[in-house]
């Protein structure tokens, strides 16, 4: 019995997480070295900003800035869906990860701890055309 009522509240936990709005996209901002930045803060079962907009051949700095005490992950997938890159943030603690944009389209960033991105701790990178 307690273990359905469990799985009930995780079920209705997900569904709450997930209708909840989309957040229109956050630009990143230019360095002095001509790099483009943005910082992300990890807390509780969520990324902030969750959707990030650049261009196609940026050098990306994402600041990621795990503000819980809980231990998260930064994951970044390419197009395809495979995973580009993957980088543990223990609590309390900011990593710096780099990269450079070279095709367009929609990336996936996710926590891939243990149900995190399913509470949700995702979110996306558009990377638009060069004009």
């Amino acid at each position: 019995m307690h273990h359905t009522r469990g799985v009930v509240l995780l079920a209705a936990l997900v569904v709450i997480v997930s209708c909840a709005g989309t957040q229109a996209p956050v630009g990143v901002r230019t360095t002095e070295r001509g790099e483009k930045s943005i910082t992300i803060t990890a807390s509780s079962f969520k990324f902030e900003p969750s959707n990030i907009e650049a261009r196609q051949g940026d050098v990306l700095i994402i600041n990621v800035e795990n503000i819980s005490s809980m231990d998260h992950n930064f994951s970044i997938k390419d197009r395809q869906g495979e995973i580009m890159m993957s980088a543990d943030v223990r609590g309390k603690e900011t990593i710096q990860v780099k990269m450079r944009l070279k095709k367009p389209g929609t990336y996936e960033f996710f926590c891939d701890k243990p149900f995190h991105s399913t509470l949700g701790m995702k979110g996306t990178l558009e990377v638009r055309s060069s004009p």
